[in-house]
C-alpha cells in the first residue's frame, strides 16, 4: 500500500518498537516521508512518528 496516497485516512498498523515490542495501532495519516509516517494515534491520543521499516502490516480501517 502506498501510504502517501492515503493521507487523511485512518489505518490500522502492526508496529514493532525499538525495544522489539509489537503493538496494534489505529492512526490517521498526517504525512509520509521516505522513512517516517506521521499520524494521529488513536491508541495514544496524540501525534506519533512511526518508522516505516518498523511497520509490519497495514490495513485500511475507516473512521474509528
Amino acid at each position: 500500500m502506498n501510504l502517501k496516497n492515503h493521507i487523511g485516512e485512518v489505518i490500522e498498523i502492526i508496529y514493532i518498537d525499538k525495544a522489539g515490542k509489537l503493538s496494534q495501532r489505529h492512526a490517521k495519516i498526517i504525512d509520509v516521508t521516505d522513512h517516517y509516517l506521521k499520524g494521529y494515534c488513536y491508541n495514544r491520543r496524540c501525534v506519533r512518528i512511526f518508522l516505516l521499516k518498523n511497520i509490519l502490516a497495514v490495513s485500511q480501517k475507516g473512521i474509528c
